[in-house]
């Protein structure tokens, strides 16, 4: 059974990505290091688009991405297989931003500098600018969700995770996961019915 808007995998498909994924960490613990650049090449864009969700400079996203990929090497040997490498990967992924989050340097940053995405179908000068203000509060507004709400949210609406996934990433149960999601659509409703009517 899956949650409402919960997007269905083509679980075959998944399930061999999940098998090579598993074999080359297998090869790669034997020494082989082509097996784990297949790994890099194979997960970077996923890592880098996570990234890209928690931290604005691209020089951060790059940095997490390499980190991530450099941490997932160092503890290749710790990988155990009860969750997908893609899991791990995105677990290694949202606890390197968290850390890179914390750093003093790093909340100095502001938000306002990001370049907004242009939304679909704006025809002139001033829906494009009302797009971008409008996209630029919902990146504030999600930015200043807590941790336990905004991480399950950017995971699943951002980065189409399944419920199972982000469980599996946070190490929650589902309920949990689902209950934090719903949570932080209310929060932002709340704050964008507030936005929307200055």
């Amino acid at each position: 059974m899956h949650a409402v808007g919960e997007m269905v995998v083509d679980q075959p498909v998944r399930a061999a990505v999940d098998f090579e994924d598993q074999e080359l960490v297998r090869e790669a613990r034997r020494g082989d290091s082509r097996a784990f650049d297949t790994l890099v090449q194979r997960h970077w864009g996923k890592v880098s688009s996570i990234a890209a969700r928690f931290l604005r400079d691209p020089n951060d996203v790059e940095d997490v991405t390499q980190e991530t990929f450099l941490q997932a090497y160092r503890h290749l040997r710790a990988f155990r297989g009860q969750a997908s490498v893609r899991t791990w990967l995105v677990r290694i992924t949202v606890n390197v931003c968290k850390n890179r989050v914390r750093t003093a340097w790093w909340r100095r940053v502001s938000l306002v500098g990001a370049a907004p995405l242009d939304p679909a179908g704006a025809s002139d000068a001033q829906a494009l600018a009302e797009g971008a203000v409008l996209r630029e509060q919902f990146e504030k507004a999600v930015a200043t969700l807590p941790d336990p709400l905004r991480v399950p949210f950017v995971l699943r609406f951002l980065e189409d995770l399944s419920g199972a996934e982000i469980a599996a990433v946070l190490g929650w149960n589902e309920s949990t996961v689902w209950t934090r999601i719903y949570t932080a659509r209310r929060e932002l409703r709340k704050r964008f019915a507030s936005f929307l009517e200055e």
